[in-house]
C-alpha cells in the first residue's frame, strides 16, 4: 500500500505557468508535459477588469436618501417616495423630483459607494448567485435592462480566463448632469478599480450615452492610457433626432412597452421637457453639428446635414418647404436662416430659437417660478455644443475623437428610426370659419383632449392627433415659416363665449394645424420639377440612426494582429465590405435601442472583448494573439487538473 502511494506521488508534477512560457511553440507546455502523469498547473493570472457604463436613465438615482429613479421598482416605475407613481406626476412635479436638485443626485450601489449596504433589497436580484455583484456596482444600474449582459460576461467560459482575472463591474452616473461631469466622476471610479486589482489596464463596454461618457473620460480625464480597448453599443455619436422628437411630442404610445415608457418617461412635450431640458446629458443626445444623413443627395438646396423638415400648406393651394439646420449655401431654400452663426449649427438654428412652431423649447414648458429658467436651459445647450466640440480631434478633417482601440456595434434596419423629423403645417382658417358658421362659439369645434403645460395653463388639441399636434395662429401678413406665433398654442378659453376666435378671424389672423409625422407616414413635396418624399431613411435601432451609430471612424492599426470585424448583411444594409473594414464595425442585432444587448449583441460583445484581451496579452507576453489563442485552446483540451492562483 505504501509502495502504491509512493508511486502515485511520483506521478504528480507541479508546474507554475505564465502567459510567456506556454505558447512558444503554441501549446508547447502541453506537448512537453510528462505522459502518464498528473500535471498540476498553477497559473499566475493577471487582472484585466471589464467595466460597463449604461445609457441615459439606466442608472438608479437617490437624493437625500430617497430613491427618485429606478426602472426596476415595479410596473410603471411605482414607488417614488411621496409621489407614489411617476406616471401620475405633472410636469412641475417631475421637475421638482428629478431636475430641481439634480446636482446632488447619487447612484446607490456604485462600486465603493457607502450606499451599497442600504440597497440590499434591490441587490437580492443577483446577490444569491453573484454575491460579488453588489461590490462591483451591479446594483447601481437598471438590472432588467443590463442584468443579462453582466451575468453573461461574469459566467463567460472563455479560455482567456485561464490566464486572466476579468471581474465585471458596472458604473452608474448621474444622467441629469452633463456627460462631461459624469465622465469626470466615472474616471475616478475606474482608476480605483484598476488600483484595487493591481491591474495595468481595463476594458470598457458601453451602451448609448455611456459611450459619450466613456469618450470624454478617455480624451479629457486621463483614461485613454489605462483603458486598453472600448466596445461601444448603440452610441449616438452624432446625436439622434428622436431626442428632439420626444421633447416636442413625448414618448410614443404604441404597444404595452410603448404605453409603459410613455407614461413613465413622459407622455407629452411638457412632461418630457420638464426633465430633459434640465438634463445636460439629455441635451447632448440631440443631433450635433456633425449629424449627417450619410449617402443622401442634397435636396431642394438642403444638405445632407439637414434633418428637420417643415412643409406648410395654405388654403389657397400654395406651399412652402424649409429644411433645418440651415446651411451656408441656402440657394433654393429661401426660408433658411442665412446668418453665419446659424450656418449648419442646430444649436443656433433650431434649439435656441423661440417663437416657431417647430421650436425645441417653449417658455410655458419651463419652470416659470425661476425667472432665469430659459437662460439656464440655453446655457446648457451652449455646454452641449462645447461638449461635442471638445470630442473632436485637432486633425485637418476634425474627426470625432475615438479611443485607438475601439469597436462599435449598432443596429441597421429591423426597426424604423427617426433619422429625419418632418413637420406639416396645414392652414385651417377656412375650416374654422365654416365651423363657426354652423355651431355656437361656446363649443370647441373639432377639438378635444385638454393639455396642461408646466404652469398649469390648459390648451386644446385637435381631435385624433393628441400630443403630436398643436394649433397656432399667425397675424395677417406674416408667414408661418418665419416662426412667429402669438401666445403659443390656443388656450381653452380661446374657444369660450367671449368670441375671441371670431375676433381674431375678423382681424385677419390665420390658423394652422401643426403636427409631426409618425413612423407610418410620409409626405411628398414638390418644387418646380422636383419631387421628394420625406422622411426617406428608416435605418437604425428605433432611436439611434445607423449613420450616428456607426459615426466613429476607428482605425484597425491598433487592434490585435489578425483581428477582423465581422457583420451580418442586412436586407437594408447596402454598405460595401471596404466600408466595414474602415469602420471596424459590428452589426450584431436588430433589437430596439433600449433592449440593445440581446443575445446576439451579447455574443458579439464577447467576441470583441475576447479579441481585445488577446491583444493585451500579446503586448504583455510578446507573442502573437493567434499563437496565444492556439496555446490556450490546446491547454484547455488536455485532461489535466488546473488550479487558479488569483
Amino acid at each position: 500500500m505504501a509502495c502504491l502511494e509512493q508511486n502515485m506521488l511520483q506521478t504528480i508534477k507541479e508546474h507554475t505557468l505564465s502567459d510567456k512560457n506556454f505558447v512558444d511553440p503554441p501549446g508547447g507546455i502541453v506537448i512537453n508535459l510528462p505522459v502518464e502523469t498528473t500535471n498540476l498547473l498553477s497559473i499566475r493570472r493577471k487582472a484585466l477588469p471589464i467595466v460597463f457604463l449604461p445609457g441615459i436613465m439606466g442608472s438608479r438615482l437617490k437624493n437625500g436618501g430617497n430613491l427618485i429613479w429606478d426602472l426596476d421598482s415595479g410596473f410603471l416605475a411605482a414607488g417614488y417616495g411621496a409621489y407614489n407613481r411617476l406616471a401620475d406626476l405633472s410636469a412641475g412635479e417631475r421637475y421638482a423630483l428629478l431636475a430641481a436638485k439634480r446636482q446632488s443626485h447619487t447612484i446607490p450601489g456604485n462600486p465603493g459607494d457607502s450606499l451599497t449596504d442600504e440597497d440590499k433589497e434591490h441587490n437580492l436580484r443577483f446577490s444569491e448567485r453573484y454575491p460579488h455583484g453588489a461590490k462591483r456596482g451591479w446594483g447601481g444600474v437598471y438590472w432588467q435592462g443590463y442584468g443579462d449582459l453582466l451575468k453573461a460576461l461574469d459566467e463567460w467560459n472563455t479560455p482567456l480566463k485561464l490566464f486572466l482575472d476579468m471581474p465585471v463591474y458596472a458604473v452608474g452616473y448621474n444622467w441629469m448632469l452633463s456627460s462631461k461631469d459624469s465622465g469626470e466622476k466615472v474616471a475616478v471610479i475606474i482608476k480605483k478599480i484598476k488600483a484595487l486589482h493591481n491591474a495595468s489596464h481595463v476594458l470598457l463596454i458601453t451602451h448609448s450615452m455611456g459611450g459619450l461618457v466613456a469618450r470624454w473620460a478617455c480624451k479629457n480625464e486621463g483614461l485613454e492610457d489605462i483603458v486598453y480597448g472600448v466596445v461601444h453599443g448603440a452610441q449616438p455619436s452624432r446625436g439622434a433626432p428622436d431626442a428632439y422628437r420626444r421633447m416636442v411630442a413625448g414618448h410614443t404610445n404604441e404597444g404595452l412597452t410603448g404605453n409603459m415608457l410613455s407614461r413613465t418617461l413622459g407622455p407629452d412635450d411638457a412632461t418630457v421637457t420638464a426633465v430633459l431640458a434640465y438634463s445636460g446629458g439629455g441635451l447632448e443626445l440631440l443631433p450635433s453639428a456633425r449629424y449627417t444623413l450619410g449617402a443622401v443627395p442634397e435636396r431642394f438646396g438642403a444638405t445632407k446635414t439637414a434633418w428637420l423638415h417643415c412643409l406648410t400648406r395654405y388654403d389657397d393651394g400654395g406651399q412652402r418647404y424649409m429644411s433645418l439646420p440651415p446651411a451656408k449655401t441656402s440657394a433654393g431654400n429661401d426660408s433658411a436662416d442665412p446668418s453665419p452663426q446659424a450656418s449648419g449649427d442646430p444649436y443656433e438654428g433650431i434649439y435656441k430659437k423661440q417663437g416657431a412652431f417647430w421650436n425645441l423649447l417653449h417658455p410655458e414648458w419651463l419652470d416659470r417660478k425661476t425667472p432665469d429658467s430659459i437662460h439656464d436651459v440655453i446655457d446648457s445647450l451652449d455646454n452641449a455644443k462645447e461638449f461635442h466640440d471638445k470630442l473632436v480631434c485637432k486633425d485637418k478633417n476634425k474627426s470625432l475623437y475615438v479611443h485607438p482601440r475601439t469597436i462599435q456595434m449598432y443596429s441597421s434596419g429591423g426597426n424604423t428610426t427617426f433619422c429625419e423629423i418632418v413637420w406639416e403645417a396645414i392652414e385651417i382658417t377656412n375650416d374654422i370659419i365654416d365651423d363657426l358658421a354652423r355651431i355656437d362659439s361656446s363649443r370647441s369645434p373639432g377639438f378635444d383632449s385638454d393639455y396642461s403645460d408646466f404652469s398649469g395653463n390648459v390648451y386644446r388639441r385637435m381631435k385624433n392627433y393628441g400630443k403630436y399636434q398643436a394649433i397656432v395662429r399667425v397675424p395677417e401678413g406674416k408667414e408661418i415659416d418665419s416662426g412667429l406665433i402669438v401666445e403659443g398654442d390656443l388656450y381653452k378659453d380661446d374657444f369660450g363665449s367671449d368670441g375671441k376666435i371670431r375676433r381674431w378671424i375678423a382681424e385677419g389672423q390665420r390658423f394652422f394645424r401643426c403636427r409631426l409625422l409618425d413612423r407610418r407616414e410620409s409626405l411628398t413635396i414638390r418644387q418646380k420639377r422636383e419631387s421628394l418624399t420625406l422622411p426617406r431613411i428608416f435605418l437604425g435601432d428605433g432611436t439611434v440612426p445607423r449613420e450616428s451609430g456607426r459615426g466613429l471612424r476607428p482605425k484597425l492599426d491598433k487592434l490585435p494582429e489578425g483581428f477582423k470585424p465581422y457583420a451580418h448583411r442586412d436586407l437594408a444594409d447596402v454598405e460595401d465590405d471596404a466600408d466595414k473594414e474602415l469602420h471596424c464595425t459590428f452589426l450584431p442585432t436588430v433589437a430596439e435601442h433600449s433592449n440593445f444587448f440581446d443575445q446576439r449583441a451579447i455574443l458579439a460583445a464577447k467576441n470583441a472583448l475576447h479579441n481585445l484581451a488577446l491583444g493585451w496579452l500579446e503586448e504583455q507576453g510578446g507573442v502573437s494573439g493567434q499563437e496565444l489563442e492556439c496555446g490556450l485552446r490546446c491547454l484547455q483540451k488536455e485532461p489535466i487538473s488546473v488550479t487558479m492562483d488569483f
